[in-house]
């Protein structure tokens, strides 16, 4: 039984050669980005209610400039800031709140009620919590820009249909929505007259001062007409997948290439030279085994 999770079928759907090298192929660049270890961190923070716990994800990082080690204390910064502000701003969930919450569920056809033989949908919740008698899915967030377009993306964001849907499967509970907590990444750069040292003050004041400017928090809703609509086009997209994969179709979505900078595996792509040096076989669904 092969495993699909959210980010799967969204890489999927966003171009599936990326999904079919990620998932299938098992390719990933050895070198990770800055912002995925600054993003684990927060997460790591906020699960355990410590930022001792986030500032361990940075222990197997080995700078080899002073540039990269510069950059490495400005992303511990960055974090001990973040969750100083967030810890200040929002406080911690309470001791019955279930922190990373697994889910494994089958992918039902919804006409005959058979389980399909080749995928179930897995995946991981940050948080299931309580309030006045209702349950909630938390999920956590780190972003750049904060804006109306925002939140209003993750109001059509299949995520909130995904982790419903299986939460109420799962764990037999009624959900009523989503809460997504967004902290928000730096606004203010080193200036040229202060050290390092000093910027870092000045950066984990700034979270502390302006709350309102860093952290934000959305509820998000489902019907249950929405995830029994829901239910009917995941077993579609799986259809469909079982027959390009079958057939060996992975079509390349050019118009995804440049977003965020560029798609990591555009070398791939373009046959650069000695690509096959850039990427190695890593654990396809890493995020579930943390």
């Amino acid at each position: 039984m092969e495993t699909l999770t959210y980010s799967r079928i969204k890489s999927r759907k966003n171009c599936p050669m990326a999904e079919h090298i990620r998932y299938e192929l098992g390719l990933a660049p050895k070198q990770k980005k800055g912002s995925f270890a600054l993003g684990s961190a927060v997460h790591r923070g906020l699960e355990t209610n410590s930022i001792e716990e986030a500032m361990a994800i940075f222990s197997d990082t080995f700078p080899s400039t002073q540039e990269e080690q510069d950059k490495l204390e400005i992303n511990k910064a960055i974090v001990q800031a973040m969750l100083g502000g967030y810890f200040q701003r929002f406080g911690v969930w309470p001791d019955d709140t279930r922190k990373e919450s697994k889910f494994s569920i089958p992918i039902i056809n919804p006409e005959t009620g058979a389980r399909s033989r080749s995928f179930e949908l897995q995946g991981k919740i940050d948080a299931i919590t309580a309030i006045d008698g209702q349950n909630w899915i938390v999920e956590y967030k780190t972003a750049s820009q904060i804006n109306d377009d925002y939140f209003n993306r993750i109001e059509l964001d299949e995520q909130v249909s995904t982790y419903m849907y299986a939460a109420q499967k799962f764990f037999e509970i009624p959900i009523v929505g989503i809460i997504y907590r967004v902290l928000k990444k730096p606004s203010i750069r080193q200036k040229k007259t202060e050290s390092l040292e000093q910027f870092c003050q000045r950066l984990a004041q700034d979270y502390l001062n302006r709350p309102e400017f860093y952290f934000f928090e959305g509820k998000f809703y489902r019907s249950q007409e929405d995830l029994v609509q829901y239910e009917k086009e995941l077993w579609a997209f799986t259809k469909q997948y079982l027959y390009e994969r079958n057939h060996g179709i992975h079509c390349k979505n050019a118009s995804r290439c440049t977003d965020f900078g560029r798609c990591e595996y555009m070398p791939i792509c373009l046959q650069e030279a000695d690509w096959e040096f850039i990427y190695e076989k890593r654990e396809i669904h890493e995020e579930l085994k943390a």
